[in-house]
């Protein structure tokens, strides 16, 4: 239900939060083949945001890591299991005993759908910032995934995209379009 209400308006990026954490295995991939499917029919951009480095290899072809708010890895996953540079990293591919496989299918390009510079936001009252300068960009028909330990910014990050966080920096597009239309939805977890 929640994912049709989040494609009842023909978004061009769908942010799916931890959208099977709850799920059987089954279900889980039920929903996880459905994801790659709208991805691969509509063109469709997948912000994937999960602290699960195996479901996003089975989803995503390119990943980022984030730590403490902080994106502090970024690149094709097979790169980035192979050879990571940051201990973040290399604590969620150790939590693993074997590396996920990147999906091998070819996806269609469609020009930039999402570019983030230099994104802050601060939660009220707190010392360091949720999400400290974050820079990345996707593009249209690409199904990218998010990965981190619980506490790294990734839902922050979710909301800010949503438009239901304030932020600092460059957001294109903006969550609310013209008229009202929303270019960006989401599935919420739990």
């Amino acid at each position: 239900v929640a994912l049709a209400m989040a494609l009842s308006g023909d978004p061009a990026l769908l942010i799916a939060d931890e959208p099977t954490t709850a799920l059987d295995p089954v279900v889980q991939q039920e929903i996880v083949a459905l994801l790659q499917s709208l991805v691969d029919r509509r063109s469709l951009t997948l912000l994937f945001i999960t602290h699960d480095l195996g479901l996003a290899g089975r989803v995503a072809t390119d990943v980022a890591v984030m730590d403490q708010g902080r994106l502090v890895e970024h690149g094709c996953l097979q790169d980035v299991v192979a050879a990571p540079r940051s201990a973040a990293a290399s604590a969620l591919i150790a939590a693993y005993r074997e590396a996920p496989a990147s999906p091998q299918r070819p996806l269609e390009m469609n020009g930039e759908a999402l570019v983030v510079e230099g994104l802050v936001t601060r939660y009220h009252g707190a010392d360091r910032p949720a999400l400290a300068g974050l820079s990345f960009r996707l593009t249209g028909g690409e199904a990218f995934g998010l990965v981190g330990a619980s506490g790294s910014g990734k839902t922050t990050l979710a909301r800010v995209l949503a438009g239901f966080m304030d932020s600092e920096g460059t957001l294109v597009p903006s969550p609310c379009g013209k008229g009202g239309a929303r270019p960006i939805q989401m599935i919420f977890q739990n």
